[in-house]
C-alpha cells in the first residue's frame, strides 16, 4: 500500500512539515513524501515541478493521508485531486476544525494522526 502524506509545507518549520510525516513513515515505510523536494524559498521558479511531481505522487498512491490541522490551499487541492480519481483520502484535524470539503472527499477523517494511521492500517 502507497500513502501520499500531505499536507502544509509552505510557511512552515522543519518541524510542522516533517513531525508527523516522520512518524507517518513508521507505520508506512513506502510513502510519498513531498518534502523530499523541499521547494521552500524556491516556489516561484520551480510552480510546475512542485505540482506536477505531487500530482504524479498521488497518482501513484493508494490513499492520501491528509494533515488538515491548519487548512492550506496545497492541502485542498491535492484532496480534491486525489479524490476526482479514486485515490482514497483519509484526514486528520480536530472536530471543530473540520470543513464540509473535508468531510465530503474523504473516506475517514479522524482526531488526530494516530487515529488516521489505525483506520489505514485497518486495510493492510
Amino acid at each position: 500500500m502507497i500513502v501520499y502524506l500531505c499536507g502544509p509545507i509552505r510557511g512552515k518549520t522543519d518541524e510542522e512539515c516533517n513531525g508527523w510525516r516522520d512518524i507517518a513513515k513508521v507505520a508506512f515505510p513506502n510513502a510519498l513524501d513531498p518534502m523530499r523536494r523541499d521547494y521552500r524559498g524556491e516556489v516561484r521558479h520551480n510552480i510546475h515541478n512542485i505540482v506536477t511531481k505531487d500530482k504524479e505522487d498521488i497518482r501513484k498512491s493508494d490513499i492520501l493521508l491528509a494533515n488538515c490541522e491548519t487548512p492550506t490551499w496545497g492541502t485542498a487541492m491535492e484532496i480534491m485531486y486525489a479524490q476526482s480519481i479514486g485515490v482514497w483520502v483519509v484526514s486528520f484535524c480536530p472536530k471543530q476544525d473540520r470543513s464540509a470539503w473535508v468531510i465530503y472527499h474523504s473516506v475517514s477523517v479522524a482526531d488526530d494522526l494516530e487515529s488516521a494511521i489505525e483506520f489505514i492500517e485497518g486495510f493492510k
